[in-house]
């Protein structure tokens, strides 16, 4: 058991070391909102997406290449939401898809949740 201890104690030290010469960097947090290796963008916070009526809910962008069709969530965090995906593409530099490819379609409030409704 001791054993146990002593290499979980060595196992946290190194993540530690790691993080602080910036060897974790691949994987950013921000406060919930996150990117990773092979997608660069915002991860949408799932109590964002809570919502009243159709009002409640808009469109994001949420992918700094653009090759999502955008994320419903309500509109009370869009400004959050493009600030941060603002700060985290300025890390990256990838292409662009077409956006034409997203199907048409209207934001709606479901079952309090605020979802994309294809027309």
């Amino acid at each position: 058991m001791a054993r146990l201890k002593f290499y979980l104690f060595i196992l946290v030290v190194l993540f530690v070391l790691l993080d602080s010469f910036g060897a974790l960097d691949n994987q950013v947090f921000f406060g919930g909102i996150q990117t990773m290796d092979g997608f660069r963008g915002v991860f949408v916070n799932e109590n964002h997406v809570k919502c009243e009526v159709d009002f409640d809910c808009e469109l994001i962008e949420y992918r700094c290449d653009n090759c999502g069709c955008g994320q419903p969530v309500n509109k009370k965090y869009v400004d959050e939401y493009s600030s941060e995906l603002k700060e985290v593409c300025s890390l990256f530099k990838d292409e662009y898809c077409d956006p034409s490819i997203c199907p048409e379609g209207d934001i709606r409030c479901v079952d309090s949740r605020c979802w994309f409704v294809a027309a």
